[in-house]
Formats: structure tokens, sequence, C-alpha cells
């Protein structure tokens, strides 16, 4: 399984690789070397996305290294990845992610949850959601 995290605290950096020690785990702490990578890579089954990087809390959306605008660059690149996980704990700048990418057409399946409750999740867990054939 090719799971993608954009997360700059290092320990739920430390989390993610425990948890997806088994799979190729493409981890980013900046949005503008998570858009390079997007850019050549499009078989990815899971995303986990927080919003607040650079360590600081409760960031602005417009920000330029922020969760929000690697969505908005997911959306307008038009991509559908199977799985994209909100996990921020801005519930603001997490809503606005999910609205924008939000798409009628898209078959993507958005989840929010907050990084403490995603810490108690299992890797099966994530697998529960992704469609048939994928991994």
């Amino acid at each position: 399984m090719k799971v993608f995290v954009l997360e700059d605290s290092p320990q739920r950096q430390a989390w993610f690789k425990k948890i997806f020690a088994k799979d190729k785990l493409c981890l980013f702490d900046n949005v503008e070397k998570a858009k390079e990578f997007l850019g050549k890579t499009r078989n990815i089954d899971i995303m986990f996305l927080d919003h607040d990087l650079d360590r600081q809390i409760f960031v602005d959306s417009m920000e330029a290294n922020t969760g929000y605008q690697l969505a908005k660059f997911i959306r307008e690149s038009q991509r559908n990845y199977p799985l994209i996980v909100v996990h921020s704990r801005n519930d603001l700048g997490a809503n606005l992610m999910i609205d924008e990418l939000n798409d009628q057409e898209s078959t993507t399946i958005l989840k929010k949850i907050p990084f403490p409750q995603l810490k108690s999740m299992s890797r099966e867990f994530f697998e529960l959601y992704l469609p048939e054939g994928v991994m």
C-alpha cells in the first residue's frame, strides 16, 4: 500500500512510520515539496493531511505552507485518490480542506479524524475504506 502523509510533528511522523511500517510511506512536512511529488506520482492509496505546518497551530489557511493549499492543489489538478484523511486538530482549517476536496464527481472517500482519535486506530481500520483491488 502506498501512503502519503503531510505532517510536520516528529512525534506524529513517528506514529505514521510505526503504523505503516509494512507499506511505502511518502512523508512530507512542506506543501511545495508535496506538490512536486504529487505532480509526478498518481498511484497513492491513502493520504493523511494535516492543516497546520511549520510547528504552528491554528494557522490561517491562506498561508502558503498549509494543508489547505495542498487540498486546493489536489482539487485543481483533478486528482482522485481512494481515501483522504484530514487529521488536523484545527477544526476550521480541517473543515475548509474537506470543503475544498469535496467534489460531487470524485470517487475519493473523505474522512476528518483529528489526530488524537487517529492515534487509536490501526492500519487495518483504514484498509476497510479502500475500494476492492486497492493495495
